[in-house]
């Protein structure tokens, strides 16, 4: 900033700036006036300087308002929140009683939690099933689909390949991925929309540390879009002046942000701020450029990259919905009042702030991602290659013990009194194809169109030419499609028994089935939105589906969405007793509070 700039708006503020401050103003205007610059060319070389640095100031106010209002936004949503979750812990406490109540309550909301991230992975899969049936690996998963892939890619960048499947796909995507980000904003976020069509960039680190910082720079020069990167006068970058800027980005991704970070100072933003102030960097001169980029230096597949972004945007939605902008504090919260409360207690019964060995802490890592940010990024995905490699070689013949999967169903289905014949007649007609799509479609057993075999792999999906591997294993051998189709079948059950209750008002369930939803956060508030839903019919039963409740006319929307999410997180929970896997508190002990990477 000039000397003359930098004492108006100290005179005006009424106190001296900092450096970061005075860098920051620098940085902001100089951002808005590469904007203009790219937005109109013509605009902007008629412009002058003053005219420019002007307009550029303006917009730089009009976003700081924004900026200041977005941060009010989040401290009011975190203080409701808060409120929220310390009285809900509080009335649990007082019902579940123990030795350490307000223990038991927290682990009961760490569960909660996890059912409803689940809901909503299997909310937003479901809505982009032909994108995933459009760009799937083929032949046991494999081979990726090179054709299919950039057909898939050319759609979304706005290239027209006279491709239907390809273009269905891209319009289920593109309108699934706007869809989140605009509920994302609307949570406490504040995620930019691109003006070209939005598909992940999952960088490889350890192929690009192998490269080195000057061949990485050499390939994806020439795949750049030039237009993109302007000088503050309107000029196009020079080649030096791209290369120092690409050299700076290849610190910045290869050391995953730390180069930026300054000694002494803590990250405190929230887990909604995560996005602010940052832009994307690396723009593509089109489909062959990104799919060129992705064959080299991308990490995992175009396929992969999708499904872990939509992981990732769940889990935050799912988790700032419930917990405010700032889940952790809202956790920290949690945690300090059920020390508190139990403090008596817990002196003569230690144990009782742990479940199956594991504390708070340990389960909200597992439960936040946390745990899963390799420390070491090469070190993690050799173990993974090592587990995927295990997993292909000594789990081939795990199909004969899971025959007694079968028990498990029929217990699992007296236990909610569903009947016997009607599920296992939605079992085997699970086994085809057409039911797997159509029951996905739903949200039902999502798992069995993603590359997500949670009985033996957790968060990390598997990468690389071993996790392939080890996913061939599982669907060669039989296990993937049995499991898949014990839990499809209960579940498309399971659905339409509540569709039938929810005909009901809360107030006459049986008791049993209220306490049971209410451990899975499933309250009389969501029950009335369910209740408000006209159930469809799929394959001759009534169903509560996500359609049927999106439906509903004169609904909020954010209670809509708690009940979608809820809806299918339950359903999904439930099914992982007719056919065993692990939940969060089972991650969590087996974890014990390690990270990725060590």
């Amino acid at each position: 900033m000039h000397p003359n700039c930098i004492q108006e708006v100290e005179s005006a503020i009424g106190r001296k700036l900092t450096k970061a401050e005075t860098d920051g103003i620098d940085t902001t205007i100089s951002y808005h006036l590469r904007e203009l610059a790219r937005e109109d060319r013509q605009r902007f070389s008629s412009l002058s300087q003053q005219d420019r640095l002007m307009e550029a100031a303006q917009r730089a106010m009009v976003a700081h308002i924004q900026r200041a209002e977005k941060i009010a936004e989040r401290r009011a949503l975190n203080m409701v929140a808060q409120v929220k979750n310390v009285e809900a812990l509080t009335e649990r406490a007082a019902v579940l009683g123990g030795k350490a109540p307000f223990h038991k309550a927290l682990f009961e909301r760490l569960r909660q939690l996890d059912v409803r991230v689940r809901g909503e992975r299997a909310a937003a899969f479901s809505e982009i099933v032909d994108t995933i049936n459009a760009v799937e690996p083929r032949f046991l998963g494999l081979f990726d689909n090179p054709v299919a892939t950039k057909a898939f890619i050319y759609e979304v960048y706005g290239i027209n390949t006279g491709n239907p499947v390809a273009a269905k796909a891209s319009k289920a995507w593109n309108q699934q991925i706007e869809g989140l980000r605009q509920r994302a904003n609307s949570a406490g976020m504040d995620m930019g929309k691109l003006d070209y069509g939005y598909v992940p960039q999952p960088h490889d680190l350890a192929r690009m540390v192998k490269a080195g910082k000057e061949k990485w720079t050499d390939f994806i020069l020439p795949v750049l879009d030039r237009s993109r990167y302007l000088n503050e006068d309107g000029t196009a970058m020079d080649t030096g002046q791209m290369r120092d800027f690409l050299g700076k980005a290849y610190d910045t991704i290869t050391t995953q942000g730390n180069n930026k970070l300054e000694p002494g100072q803590v990250a405190m933003g929230s887990r909604a701020s995560k996005g602010d102030e940052s832009h994307r960097q690396i723009h593509f001169n089109g489909a062959d450029g990104y799919l060129k980029y992705m064959d080299t230096y991308g990490q995992g597949t175009v396929f992969e990259g999708m499904q872990s972004h939509i992981f990732g945007i769940t889990k935050d939605i799912a988790l700032i919905e419930e917990m405010g902008p700032n889940p952790s504090r809202t956790f920290d919260l949690l945690r300090d009042t059920a020390t508190n409360k139990d403090a008596i207690n817990l002196r003569k019964h230690p144990a009782s702030s742990r479940e199956f060995g594991a504390t708070p802490e340990m389960v909200w890592d597992t439960l936040n991602g946390s745990l899963n940010m390799p420390v070491e990024a090469r070190l993690a995905d050799r173990h993974q290659g090592v587990r995927n490699l295990l997993t292909s070689t000594k789990l081939v013949r795990t199909f004969l013990s899971s025959i007694t999967d079968v028990p498990t169903l029929m217990l699992a289905s007296a236990y909610h009194n569903l009947p016997m014949g009607k599920t296992l007649v939605n079992t085997l007609r699970s086994f085809s194809s057409d039911y797997r799509q159509d029951a996905a479609r739903l949200g039902l057993a999502t798992d069995s169109i993603i590359s997500d075999m949670s009985r033996f792999h957790g968060e990390k999906l598997t990468q690389g030419w071993t996790g392939k591997l080890a996913s061939a294993t599982m669907r060669a051998t039989l296990l993937e499609g049995w499991t898949n189709a014990i839990r499809r079948g209960f579940s498309v059950t399971m659905m339409s028994k509540i569709a039938s209750m929810s005909r009901n008002n809360w107030s006459v369930l049986d008791q049993a089935d209220r306490t049971l939803m209410m451990r899975r956060g499933i309250t009389e508030s969501d029950w009335a939105v369910w209740q408000q839903a006209t159930p469809e019919t799929f394959k001759g039963q009534p169903m509560l589906t996500p359609r049927s409740i999106r439906a509903i006319s004169g609904a909020d929307d954010i209670a809509k969405n708690s009940a979608i999410g809820k809806l299918l997180g339950f359903i999904n929970d439930e099914s992982e007793y007719a056919s065993l896997g692990s939940d969060i508190m089972a991650r969590a002990a087996m974890m014990q509070g390690t990270q990725r990477g060590t």
